[in-house]
């Protein structure tokens, strides 16, 4: 029951008001509206009245009848879980804004606003009613633009901006980019209505909404300009909401800029400068965030900072970050956060499981990967493939790489074949026509993890099934146009071949290889990607040195000589000592096959060639390699005969 009902309206003894007052104490019995607006607001005209001796006029208290019934709608809606109702409830809200005897005076706006919010939200759960929602929406927005003049600008604002978040809401839920373009248009019309010296917190609140809409518009669209706009919209509720003004709410909105910081990061070259601003970002607002006041909220931006540490210490080998990801990942998990968000949950262990992988990768021990694994199992507690198969893939590409660090460190077999079937799963799960760049991550998975397979086997149809995968992931991201992928996934083809050439079609095959690397290096440079620019030299100077002596063609044995040495300074300034080692030796080789096959051969050209061998040779004996310096051993003294030969002419050789 509600008895500020009975208390709001003074009885008379008209029949006008005998019928208000049996409508309202019936709706009350029921209790079918738990906030409802129009009570306030009755409440509210009868406390005017009282103040100045004099009763509401009729028509403001007819005028909240429609209001009462949509508020009934709005429940069963939510009782029976029935679309009609709550569409019933809009068309009702509609019309009561239009009607010519209302004033904004008289209407509880923050309770409209949540009972409209509740009604997106119902709706939403229903894919079907989706088209209709945003129609209504479009509707009711349309109701509050020509009543604005009788409610008061910033009556309307309120609600307009109430409409919006609504949208977004549901928007976020649904994944529906087209409610999210209405939402933004709704607070775009509210921010005009409510100026930031006139109304500092409900302008701020139009912005916050604003970027949570263009963020999700974002992430459907993969168009940089919503992701700016988002900035844009952040920054300005942080300019209106300090922490001197208002701590707690500048901590909201710094939750989500670090959220769309942290998204921001993947568009642009320059993402540790992205993920340091998201860390910073999230460790303010958890400085102000209270877990029991904001559970939800502080629970989300400690999620944020750990993946923005997963990130940065994935970039940057960076022990201390990862570990420090993990210890906030574990802190987090509760039967709490099961209970209330069992997405949230499995989302933090797939997190956690992706840290463990990246401390696994650096440190190269096999227990890190174990518990990646046994992360990854819980989370698929929740992630199935009907409810949630994007989820479940990336859960699955952490088990496969996990695995596949496992096969390596321990030699393992069964880690090997464990890691393929996750690979097929992801592919299976996987919509090639909803999510193409991530089916085709699938794919460049497999390639690798099979690829590994076929050589450590020496199985030749393995690694020609890794080849199928290789061009299928090729395929895909070329037509997307993502340049990097694309340069990931090529270089990954050519090291197929390469090592198909050992198999089969040896010259088709190293040609293949050949044409993968270059195309690679479209896209990676030595400022740029240094490690990749690297690879793919050396390993394109390798396939054309080994081409250049099937054919016997000096030519393409001087373009695998000035690849080498396009690597070699790039890899002197910071790669790993196995790339130092194979660019040295390869140039090495290179030099000296091309010293053979020329007609006139060149002292300089041999002075370099024993130089690069010898070099090659030192790193291998720093590194205890002993048998690759042996293996230079007979190239470093054919090398040194070439040379001699050169200074001082043909040494004499000795009668039979």
């Amino acid at each position: 029951m509600h008895p500020s009902f009975l208390s709001a309206i003074p009885i008379r003894r008209s029949s006008f008001f005998r019928h208000i007052l049996f409508l309202i104490v019936f709706l009350s019995a029921l209790n079918l509206a738990p906030h409802p607006p129009y009570a306030a607001a009755a409440h509210a005209a009868s406390q005017q009245a009282q103040r100045q001796k004099t009763a509401p006029p009729p028509a403001q208290l007819a005028a909240l009848l429609p209001f009462a019934e949509a508020d009934a709608l709005v429940f069963l809606g939510h009782l029976h879980g029935t679309a009609r109702h709550c569409i019933s409830a809009l068309a009702l809200y509609r019309a009561a804004l239009a009607q010519p005897g209302l004033s904004g005076a008289f209407i509880d706006w923050h309770g409209l606003g949540d009972n409209i919010e509740r009604i997106f939200t119902a709706l939403g759960e229903q894919p079907h009613t989706l088209p209709l929602l945003a129609l209504e929406g479009l509707r009711l927005r349309a109701a509050l633009c020509a009543a604005r003049e009788r409610m008061g600008t910033e009556n309307s604002g309120m609600l307009l901006t109430a409409l919006g978040r609504a949208l977004t809401d549901v928007g976020y839920a649904k994944d529906n980019a087209f409610l999210c373009l209405a939402a933004s248009a709704s607070l775009h019309r509210a921010l005009p209505l409510l100026p930031r010296e006139q109304a500092p917190k409900a302008w701020a609140e139009v912005q916050k909404q604003l970027g949570k809409a263009y963020m999700k518009l974002f992430t459907l669209r993969d168009e940089e300009v919503d992701l700016e706009k988002a900035f844009e919209a952040y920054r300005a509720a942080l300019s209106e909401l300090t922490p001197e003004k208002d701590a707690h709410q500048h901590a909201l909105v710094l939750r989500w800029y670090s959220w769309a910081l942290y998204l921001g990061a993947g568009t642009t070259l320059d993402s540790g400068r992205f993920l340091e601003e998201a860390v910073l970002s999230a460790r303010t607002a958890l400085d102000h965030l209270d877990q029991e006041r904001d559970y939800s909220a502080w629970l989300y931006t400690r999620f944020t900072l750990a993946s923005a540490l997963v990130d940065l210490g994935a970039r940057d080998n960076n022990q201390v970050r990862l570990q420090e990801a993990v210890s906030i990942l574990q802190t987090s998990i509760s039967e709490r956060l099961r209970k209330e968000n069992p997405k949230r949950w499995a989302k933090t262990f797939a997190c956690m499981g992706d840290a463990l992988l990246e401390l696994g990768k650096l440190g190269e021990e096999p227990e890190p990967f174990r518990q990646a694994i046994a992360a990854e199992q819980h989370a698929l507690e929740v992630y199935t493939r009907k409810d949630d198969p994007q989820a479940m893939n990336f859960v699955y590409n952490t088990i496969a790489s996990s695995c596949f660090w496992l096969a390596r460190l321990e030699d393992s077999r069964d880690y090997l074949e464990q890691g393929i079937a996750a690979c097929r799963v992801t592919i299976e799960v996987t919509d090639r026509e909803q999510n193409p760049e991530d089916w085709a991550g699938c794919h460049h998975n497999m390639a690798l993890i099979l690829l590994y397979a076929g050589v450590r086997y020496q199985d030749c149809a393995v690694i020609e099934e890794a080849a199928d995968h290789a061009s299928f992931a090729v395929d895909i991201v070329a037509r997307k146009k993502t340049p990097e992928k694309l340069a990931r996934s090529r270089i990954t083809l050519g090291d197929i071949h390469r090592e198909l050439a050992e198999c089969k079609d040896r010259t088709v095959n190293l040609e293949i290889a050949a044409a993968a690397y270059r195309d690679s290096l479209q896209f990676y440079s030595a400022d740029k990607s240094p490690e990749m620019f690297v690879r793919a030299y050396s390993y394109l100077g390798l396939v054309l040195k080994r081409l250049g002596e099937i054919k016997g063609d000096p030519d393409l044995l001087l373009e695998s000589v000035l690849s080498l040495k396009e690597a070699l300074p790039v890899s002197l300034r910071g790669s790993a000592q196995d790339e130092r080692l194979l660019v040295r030796f390869s140039l090495g080789e290179s030099m000296l096959a091309l010293l053979k096959a020329r007609e006139k051969p060149d002292l300089t050209l041999a002075e370099e060639a024993l130089a690069a061998l010898q070099e090659a040779q030192r790193d291998a004996s720093r590194q205890k390699r002993y048998k690759d310096a042996i293996r230079l051993v007979p190239l470093i003294a054919e090398a040194y005969f070439i040379k001699r030969e050169l200074e001082l002419g043909p040494l004499p050789r000795r009668a039979k």
